[in-house]
């Protein structure tokens, strides 16, 4: 690895310095580079290396995210991962309405720190690719349709907990025998919509039982 380290130096050393900014970039991938760091590799001062990279940053051949400059095809690579990834989330898990932004960094770009993720995710937001809520992302045009029967499983679900209040039941007995996993998804779902919450301990509650208990406090 050394050996290639120091030949590809070697032919960075040959090319145009913008030509050899781009391959290094192209080389990080989603991890992208620092100015900081890029400026010494290729003998330039800050100064050298962002005139280098200005012509470059305007024709978006490199973007720049929380300071880390990216290759252009890499950022977009990056994008389409993240769509790519989602849609596979959501076609194999329709009940929940997004996936974590940090589970999904982890899945789609690891490498990419988490200022540059931020601004991935409010790209793509600004393309209207995606909905960011909270915690969660979601294609934006994902939205939870519950069949026929889920709807009436999350109605059960709802109604048993409104009528507990501040004495719920186990979620397993307002289910049936085979129901586990979608009832785990439409209690993400109800915890999503506000009209469910859980307590430190895990417990479940019906929002508005929680409510009133916090304006007798």
């Amino acid at each position: 690895p050394a050996r290639l380290a120091e030949a590809d130096d070697f032919g960075d050393a040959a090319l145009e310095p913008g030509n050899a900014l781009q391959r290094r970039l192209a080389r990080a991938g989603a991890a992208g580079r620092s100015p900081e760091e890029l400026g010494p590799e290729l003998g330039r001062t800050r100064g050298q290396i962002d005139a280098v990279a200005r012509p470059r940053i305007e024709s978006e051949l490199i973007v720049v995210a929380a300071a880390r400059w990216f290759d252009g095809e890499c950022w977009s690579r990056s994008k389409r991962g993240v769509l790519d990834l989602l849609a596979e989330f959501h076609a194999a898990e329709p009940l929940r309405m997004g996936l974590a932004r940090e589970e999904l960094r982890a899945r789609a770009v690891p490498a990419m720190q988490q200022e540059s993720w931020r601004q991935l995710l409010e790209t793509l937001s600004r393309e209207a690719s995606i909905r960011l809520e909270g915690e969660r992302v979601a294609l934006v045009d994902h939205r939870v349709e519950l069949s026929e029967a889920d709807r009436r499983l999350s109605d059960r679900i709802e109604a048993g907990y409104r009528g507990a209040g501040l004495d719920p039941p186990d979620l397993a007995d307002l289910i049936e025998p085979g129901q586990r996993r979608s009832a785990d998804q439409i209690v993400q779902l109800l915890l999503a919509e506000g009209k469910l919450e859980r307590s430190q301990d895990g417990r479940l509650f019906d929002a508005g039982a929680m409510a009133g208990l916090r304006a007798r406090l």
